[in-house]
């Protein structure tokens, strides 16, 4: 639960300093893979969490869904976004609705790139793995590459992207936290204000 309160609060102060400087990005990129990400043999450090406290995942979203390649309207599509959204901050037609954020992450696509679909936790591992602070890869994998040469209101169309997965994160993990100090007297770590 330590660790928890640890990645949480990292995750939270650069999410912030990110509006200042998108160098933070790196850091978001490499909380975001320790907390939601499937990776060296290990489930992400919030998912174990959320399963050993017995706490719910479910975010209320306006989720689009997946881009489905063979759909004509597809053919020789080569960008799109596939938002997540807070409810009643999307489209109309589309109903806010409960989702598991776990499944969401991994299932559910980001960004459609270069004919192909790459889900929440792709990205995220791909960012914190190629170019951020879990490593700083040489080569960039194509995708990555096409995105980083993208500007949607002046910054790369995956900042917004990991900043909403971190606002989500942050709201489980807050929900796991509070039960830890409800029914095991767990103390967070008392901290300085961010800002």
């Amino acid at each position: 639960m330590e660790a928890l309160d640890d990645h949480l609060y990292l995750l939270r102060h650069n999410v912030l300093c990110l509006q200042k400087d998108d160098a933070h990005l790196k850091a978001v990129a490499a909380e975001l893979r320790v907390l939601v990400c499937f990776s060296s043999g290990t489930e992400g450090l919030l998912w174990r969490m959320v399963e050993s406290m017995n706490v719910s995942d479910a975010v209320e979203l306006q989720l689009a869904g997946n881009i489905d390649g063979s759909h004509p309207l597809a053919k020789g599509l080569t960008f799109a976004f596939v938002p997540i959204q807070r409810a009643g901050l999307g489209p109309p037609e589309l109903p806010p609705r409960s989702y598991s954020l776990r499944k969401v992450i991994k299932r559910c696509e980001a960004i459609f790139v270069t004919g192909k679909g790459l889900t929440h936790e792709y990205l995220i591992k791909a960012i914190a793995e190629q170019m951020g602070s879990a490593h700083e890869a040489d080569a960039l994998e194509l995708p990555l590459v096409t995105l980083r040469q993208m500007f949607i209101t002046g910054t790369q169309p995956y900042v917004s992207i990991l900043a909403l997965v971190s606002e989500l994160a942050l709201e489980v993990g807050e929900r796991v936290l509070s039960k830890a100090e409800g029914s095991l007297g767990f103390k967070r770590k008392t901290r300085t204000a961010l800002y």
